[in-house]
């Protein structure tokens, strides 16, 4: 895990300092298809959220021989997922939202099929996943809002749908829920170990179309909660690009 870490990193430093001479750049715009999978060891039971996102980022294409390049990338992606879960004769709504920055290099292999023309590439490889903000919104049939920090587990806001309850209400059952919910333990990582593939056209020597999917190996849950759950991150995206 340490090796990968530092190989990735290394490659974002020499791709963010311009030391490549015979790179180029290329910026991507990305539509995302996010999906989490959430899976209860004992009882076992499993379900999942689905949402959309989108990705920005950069990259650098670095030649090495014939066909084959090295690229490594920084990417901001942002992710919002959502399920409904009925338990307990309680319909709950989730909503995660996610802010990360996604470092991956790829070992990349080019056909030039009409050079500068057409070209089709295949690419995958790993990529470090970093959370800024993650935040989850949970309604209870419809009656209440609840807001909580996914990396510390601390409510932040709650929002009853019937305009006549007051903040001190409100605010007395967010101290009456925080101690349960620190129970639980039930905080996600920060940092993900993933590994990306797709396939890709590029067109007149700049222009590309881009198809892939992400999957991540670590388990996103944190602390106890994570001893009988876990939650693998995951997401496919088509992509358009400019390579300068």
């Amino acid at each position: 895990m340490n090796v990968v870490f530092k190989l990735i990193l290394a490659a974002a430093i020499f791709a963010a300092t311009g030391l490549a001479s015979s790179a180029q750049v290329g910026i991507q715009a990305r539509v995302t298809v996010p999906y989490q999978e959430m899976t209860r060891h004992n009882p076992f039971n499993r379900y999942g959220r689905y949402g959309m996102g989108v990705n920005l980022g950069l990259d650098y294409e670095i030649r090495i021989v014939k066909g084959f390049r090295v690229t490594p990338g920084l990417h901001y992606n942002l992710a919002h997922t959502e399920a409904i879960v009925v338990k307990e004769g309680y319909t709950i709504d989730e909503w995660q939202t996610d802010h990360l920055i996604n470092i991956p290099i790829h070992l990349k292999y080019v056909f030039n099929i009409k050079p500068d023309k057409f070209a089709l590439y295949l690419y995958a490889g790993p990529a470090l996943s970093l959370g800024t903000v993650s935040q989850t919104r949970v309604n209870v049939s419809n009656s209440f809002d609840i807001y909580f920090d996914n990396y510390t587990g601390i409510i932040k806001d709650m929002d009853f749908r019937n305009p006549d309850t007051d903040a001190d209400k409100e605010l007395d059952i967010m101290d009456k829920i925080q101690p349960k919910m620190d129970s639980l333990g039930l905080t996600q990582r920060r940092f993900d170990l993933q590994i990306d593939c797709g396939a890709g056209f590029r067109f007149n020597g700049h222009w590309e179309l881009l198809f892939g999917y992400t999957f991540g190996v670590i388990d996103r849950f944190n602390r106890d909660y994570g001893d009988n759950h876990d939650m693998k991150a995951a997401q496919g995206y088509i992509g358009f690009g400019y390579r300068f």
